[in-house]
């Protein structure tokens, strides 16, 4: 009888053991469903836009001497301000060793800034393309999407961009400025989405901009519109 009991204490034990891992592995598999799901529907969205012509970025990225590479289609019919500001800074060598100084999981990685601190920008900024100032665009934020950091001022965007990780971000539609879409290196957004970063947001091993170019297809594209009478840009949002 005693040997009885202890069996099956030893197989209630397993079973337990069991149902934790089973447990554990559910959440894990609804959320790579759930992420593949919100890809999807992203490459559908930009589908819908997507034209040969339109520019293409490519943004290397640097952590722990291990290159991660993302490219995105870029729609200057759509938001051509703040295509044009991207493309003259990206190609100018601007971004080249700057920093990605802020990373939320499941909700955007940001960077370009010169100050490393998310106060700095080129000087200048540009004005935001984004609904809640007069400038319907169409473009959102899903996952692997490229976007303006700005400040508190609507027209305050200048080099902070940031890629936006995850899906369920769309409320950030109305007020910031989504110039493209990402096509290859969703692989690459699980990586981020799961570092260690500090308690203000920062990468615990940073991440550095190894370079930013733009295929601009042989189109010659001008310059932004370049807003230079700010004295003091409020810290970025």
């Amino acid at each position: 009888m005693r040997k009885m009991v202890i069996v099956l204490v030893g197989c209630l034990v397993v079973l337990v053991a069991l149902l934790v891992i089973i447990s554990n592995m559910t959440p894990a598999t609804d959320e790579a469903q759930s992420s593949e799901a919100a890809i999807a529907a992203a490459k559908e969205a930009r589908e819908e836009i997507s034209k040969e012509s339109n520019p293409v970025a490519t943004i290397v990225l640097t952590q722990n001497k291990q290159d991660y590479t993302f490219t995105f289609e870029l729609f200057p019919d759509k938001a051509p301000q703040s295509v044009y500001n991207f493309m003259s800074l990206g190609n100018s060598g601007f971004y080249d060793g700057l920093t990605m100084h802020r990373v939320i999981s499941s909700f955007v990685m940001q960077g370009g800034d010169p100050d490393g601190n998310g106060s700095g920008g080129p000087d200048y900024t540009i004005t935001g393309e984004f609904p809640s100032n007069g400038v319907e665009t169409g473009l959102s934020h899903q996952i692997g999407a490229l976007a303006w950091a700005r400040a508190a001022a609507n027209d305050t965007a200048g080099s902070q961009f940031y890629i936006v990780l995850d899906d369920g971000v769309q409320y950030l539609d109305e007020n910031y400025a989504v110039f493209g879409y990402m096509i290859d290196g969703f692989e690459n957004l699980a990586h981020f989405n799961s570092i260690s970063t500090t308690s203000q947001d920062a990468p615990e091993n940073p991440i550095t901009i190894k370079s930013v170019s733009i295929d601009t297809k042989g189109v010659d594209y001008p310059e932004p519109d370049k807003i230079e009478d700010y004295s003091e840009l409020e810290e970025n949002q």
